[in-house]
């Protein structure tokens, strides 16, 4: 395997390992105390062979369950870029979105999460790419939000999400390399 091929899988993995960790726990979801920042409600759109029960909502430092009909409530920084995910409870893979808040003003309506979030936020979550400062993390989703690539990749995640290791499938690597190369490209032409 390629050498930046490897660094984007391990970037990728680190990334979301930190979402992980209430698989191991083995313990129901936890609802931990008022963590602070801001309340986000949400919709997770389950892709096709899955519902919205089989994923937990994980930001911020709390785990929240997902309604029926695919509602959420989840915590983000007051001030910030927070990763906030659906985790599947059967696999060590799920979806995500990357929210972005600033002091002071509103929070947004109802943050989705879906398949093309999902591509979005794992691209953003890449070595290269991520960062913490609220304007430029804006920025750098709105060129990946528009990419072509990303949006190839959002496809291939909804394919391989029905295999027990999505991770592990070379169309995933590859779309994701693609998609990481693509933006890139745009951003530092």
């Amino acid at each position: 395997m390629k050498r930046p091929v490897v660094i984007i899988i391990v970037a990728v993995i680190a990334a979301a390992a930190g979402l992980l960790w209430w698989k191991r726990s083995n313990s129901p979801v936890l609802a931990p105390a008022d963590t602070g920042g801001k309340k986000l409600q949400g919709t997770l759109v389950a892709p096709v062979g899955f519902t919205p029960n089989e994923f937990t909502i994980v930001s911020h430092g709390e785990s929240r369950e997902v309604n029926a009909d695919g509602t959420f409530t989840a915590a983000a920084y007051d001030a910030g870029v927070t990763m906030v995910a659906a985790m599947l409870r059967d696999k060590e893979f799920g979806l995500m979105n990357i929210v972005v808040t600033d002091e002071g003003v509103a929070i947004p309506e109802n943050v989705t999460i879906d398949t093309q979030t999902t591509a979005v936020a794992l691209v953003f979550a890449t070595p290269q790419l991520m960062t913490s400062d609220p304007e430029q993390a804006k920025e750098i989703l709105a060129v990946i939000t528009q990419d072509p690539k990303v949006a190839a990749f959002a496809t291939i995640i909804g394919q391989v999400l029905q295999s027990d290791d999505p991770l592990a499938q070379p169309e995933y690597r590859q779309a994701l390399q693609a998609a990481l190369a693509s933006v890139l490209a745009t951003l530092n032409p």
